[in-house]
């Protein structure tokens, strides 16, 4: 082999090893980089995971709490009537004139329900003579507070709760009081009929 022939054979074993060695480069630079793509996606579908389960809880807790105040508007709501009803009512059997017992009982009997109610339709005429022969009276409430949360949820018929008031009486005797005190306490059993809160027992205390 002429010395020409040996340079041009070692010149090209030189550019096979040449051309081998970029390609396992490439082959190497291309593992690296599939690896690293694929740790990547890896992160990135955890990263997504997490913030569609962090996404979640938020969505629970602002569901909640939605529903937690919702309810609790709800039954303040419910509250207020109650207590508002048992206000009037007492301010309502407080209220006479001796020269109107018809209305009076009248007036008594629609905020009346239940035992009251049957008791003082028993008892009207007795009733109409006593409050002919007593002073007028006036009542106010001065405070009014739930001694028992309301039955149910206030929408139907023979709920319940019970409510105690403090009031200023002219005539206390008219819920059975001491006929000389002024400031009274009123335990108030309401009960709901026909959509409207009643008082279906009074005490006095």
């Amino acid at each position: 082999m002429s010395p020409e022939s040996a340079r041009l054979r070692r010149a090209r074993e030189r550019v096979e090893q040449a051309t081998r060695t970029a390609r396992l480069a490439r082959i190497a630079a291309a593992d690296d980089l599939r690896v690293g793509a694929e740790r990547r996606s890896r992160w990135i579908r955890r990263g997504s995971a997490a913030a569609l389960i962090v996404a979640l809880v938020l969505a629970v807790i602002a569901g909640t709490y939605a529903i937690t105040g919702r309810h609790a508007q709800e039954r303040a709501h419910l509250d207020a009537d109650v207590i508002a009803a048992a206000s009037h009512a007492a301010t309502v059997m407080l209220t006479s004139d001796p020269h109107h017992g018809a209305a009076y009982v009248d007036a008594v009997l629609a905020v009346s329900s239940g035992e009251q109610h049957d008791r003082i339709a028993a008892a009207r005429d007795a009733l109409m003579a006593a409050v002919a022969e007593q002073p007028a009276g006036t009542g106010q409430v001065l405070s009014a507070g739930l001694i028992s949360d309301p039955t149910g949820d206030g929408s139907g018929d023979a709920d319940r709760a019970q409510v105690l008031l403090v009031v200023q009486a002219a005539n206390a005797a008219l819920v059975g009081a001491d006929p000389d005190a002024q400031r009274v306490t009123l335990r108030l059993s309401m009960l709901r009929s026909a959509h409207q809160w009643r008082v279906e027992q009074a005490a006095t205390s």
